[in-house]
């Protein structure tokens, strides 16, 4: 394959880019190409290393001025493949999904970004004989946005995860309330930890994530 800023091979297309392996570390990495744009994002995605974040390693130019990111390669299913494949995730599960997500857009709006194009395609997860057991997003920084379409567009995840199922009436009245009313993002996973499988422990971990993010400037307007 060919070689990306003397260091990638690339492999072959994968996905919205191209597998490729970093020939300093020896580890696979998938490569996208961004809109110039979104190169200051990129580079600060760069920090974010959470455990529910695909992680942005390395961000470059060609000679001929195409700018692309190198981020972990992941090789769970995406949530839009999971879904085509007719099989909806439970209640309890989607909101795993949203709360992982969640956690994911509240560590970078500590660091002033936002994701601005979340949908099914950039969330991935990973399952074993017990069901459910990693969640990660991909893209943060990639788009200019108001942190209230993220908070929004978790809740649209909940509905496309399940597969349009009918949600408990409680449940429902907090993504109808979400739509009209934005909040930050850590208060919606608040309000989404009882319907979690664990909500004691989801509850613990959205208190955790909150004391590190005490100082983040991350009011929704």
């Amino acid at each position: 394959g060919s070689l990306l800023d003397g260091r990638y091979r690339v492999e072959g297309p994968d996905a919205d880019g191209y597998a490729a392996t970093d020939l300093t570390s020896g580890k696979r990495v998938h490569i996208a190409f961004i809109p110039r744009s979104a190169v200051h994002g990129a580079r600060r995605a760069m920090e974010l290393t959470g455990a529910h974040v695909v992680r942005v390693l390395d961000v470059g130019e060609t000679p001929e001025g195409a700018t692309w990111i190198a981020r972990e390669y992941v090789s769970s299913v995406s949530l839009t493949k999971h879904i085509a494949r007719r099989v909806p995730l439970k209640v309890r599960d989607a909101i795993e999904v949203a709360l992982a997500v969640c956690d994911a857009i509240a560590e970078a709006n500590a660091l002033g970004l936002f994701h601005g194009a979340l949908d099914a395609s950039c969330v991935y997860l990973a399952f074993s004989a017990s069901g459910l057991v990693d969640v990660q997003i991909a893209g943060i920084g990639s788009a200019p946005t108001r942190p209230a379409d993220d908070v929004r567009s978790i809740a649209k995840l909940i509905a496309v995860a399940t597969g349009g199922a009918s949600l408990p009436n409680d449940l429902a009245s907090i993504l109808e309330r979400v739509s009209v009313k934005p909040c930050r993002v850590l208060d919606f996973a608040s309000a989404l930890a009882p319907f979690a499988h664990d909500a004691d422990f989801a509850a613990d971990r959205i208190a955790t994530r909150k004391s590190r993010s005490a100082g983040a400037q991350s009011v929704i307007a």
